[in-house]
This record gives C-alpha cells, structure tokens and sequence, in this order.
C-alpha cells in the first residue's frame, strides 16, 4: 500500500490535467476567480470526507508548527498559481508550462539537497532528466513558433516565479506533513486559499467572475472537484516521499493530458509529442524502480 502511496503523485497529475482542459474553456477575467471558488467547493468536500471518514476532533490537533508551515506553504502556493494563470494570458502555455515545471523542479531539488541532504541514485535523476526533457519536446511546436524572447519576457517571468514559488511551496508542505496529516494539509490549503484570493480581490477593488451561465458553473464544479482530488493525493504523495520526487511525477500532468485528448477528444498526436511520450514513460520507469 506505501508503494501506491508513494506514487500517487501520478493520479495527481493525471486528475490536474482534466481539471486543467476544463478550466482553459472557462473565461475569467479575475484570475483569483477559480481559486476562490475551487476552495469553497474543497471546503464543502473535505467537511464531507472529515465528517464520514474521519473526525473533526481529530483535525487540527498536530504540532502547531506544521499548521504554520502549511499557512507558509499554501500562501506562496498561491501566489505561484496567480502568476502561472498571469502567464498563461501573456503566451502560449506550452512555454508556461516548459518554464515553470522546470523552475519547480530545480528549486525542489536544490532545497532538497542542501537542506534535507537528500541524494538519489544517479538513475533517478535521469529519469527525471527525462521527464524534463518530454515537457520540453511536447512543446517545442508551441516555442518554436514564439515572438521573439523579449516580447514575451514577462510572461517567461511570471512563469519562472510560479515554478521557484511552487519549489518552496512543495519544501514547507514537505516539512508541515512530517508532523500532520495530509487531512491537514488539505483544510489549511482550502482555508487560506478562500481568505486570500477575496482579501487581495478586495484590496485591488474587483470582483470575483459570476459564473451565471448553466455550462460554465458545471464546469466551475467539475474542475474544482477534480482539482481538490488532485490536491489530497499530492498531499499523500509528500506524506510517504521527497518533494522532488513528487514534483517530478507531477510534472507528467501534460502526458495525461495528451492522452486524454486523443483518447476521448480524438486530437491527433504529432510525431514530436510521440517521442514526448516516450521520454516520459523512460523516465516514470526509471523514477520508479531505481528511486
């Protein structure tokens, strides 16, 4: 059962990836429109899942530190998804993505290293090498077809500091869960991704998107459904391994996606997004049986 958990990292990516192709067909003008929303409708789950499953009086009965440091975590978690959905408006997400897992992934690694002192065995950073590399093939089309780099360098900016953002995210949930539960983990992070997005919506004097339209609240629905799932099983991914080894199983959210698409939306698949594929299930392999 630790091995599925270790792993589950993967249903992670594979349920933000749907949630992902969902909330691209959903206009917002508010970019803190679906965290806010997504956090109210996580909250509604998670009090479902406590009250049948668990108990309330079990919850929020860790270390107080860890509370603090999901607090920490969850914040600049947030901040890191404003700057990917600002990104995302200024280029291709192809780029977003390519810039940002990367980003992710470097800081996760190096916190890992120098502070945690954790060293993998060289064939897992291959692997991980690997996966890193298919992000990049699945979007060279999308790069290679971009304006000039000084067109786009404050969308390359705001996606290099949601990676480095979400690296240390990942470090202070990774910490907070040596002490708590991913239960835990998962309130808090609804909890300040309610107060946050409205305080800053607030203070900037906006207002959230009404999504009054039948078809875009089904949809509202579903993808923050499918992004609170995603959440609980990185959350239980942290609990049972290393954040850089999460992050890099993470990072195959775009395999799923492409998948998905020409399974179920019949999209065809190039011949660089083939050996996309094939990259990232070399280094899945890898990061699985030599981790």
């Amino acid at each position: 059962m630790n091995n599925f958990f270790e792993f589950s990292a993967l249903i992670s990516a594979f349920l933000w990836s749907i949630s992902g192709v969902i909330l691209k067909t959903i206009k917002l003008k508010n970019v803190l429109s679906f965290p806010f929303y997504e956090a109210i409708i996580s909250l509604l789950l998670l009090s479902v899942v406590i009250t049948f499953f668990y108990s309330w009086s079990s919850i929020f009965t860790q270390n107080f530190d860890s509370l603090i440091l999901f607090v920490i975590a969850t914040s600049i978690g947030c901040i890191g998804f404003i700057n990917y959905v600002t990104a995302i408006k200024k280029i291709s997400i192809g780029i977003v993505f390519t810039v940002s897992a990367s980003c992710n992934f470097l800081m996760i690694s190096l916190l890992d290293y120098f502070l945690n002192l954790v060293i993998y065995n060289w064939l897992v950073l291959f692997g991980a090498f690997l996966i890193l590399i298919s992000i990049f093939i699945l979007n060279f089309e999308y790069i290679s077809k971009a304006k000039q780099l000084g067109e786009n360098f404050r969308g390359i900016s705001h996606s290099m500091i949601a990676g480095l953002l979400w690296g240390f995210a990942t470090y202070y949930n990774d910490l907070g869960l040596e002490e708590a539960g991913f239960i835990d983990a998962a309130l808090v992070r609804t909890i300040v991704w309610i107060i946050l997005p409205a305080a800053i919506t607030l203070a900037i004097r906006k207002n959230f998107d009404s999504i009054t339209k039948k078809s875009y609240s089904i949809k509202m629905i579903l993808a923050a459904i499918l992004a609170t799932s995603s959440s609980l099983f990185w959350f239980i991914s942290l609990n049972y391994t290393t954040g850089s080894l999460s992050v890099t199983l993470g990072n195959t959210s775009p395999i799923f996606a492409l998948i998905i698409g020409y399974l179920f939306l019949k999209e065809k698949i190039s011949v660089n997004q083939l050996f996309g594929i094939l990259f990232s299930l070399v280094g899945i392999s890898l990061v699985i049986l030599f981790r």
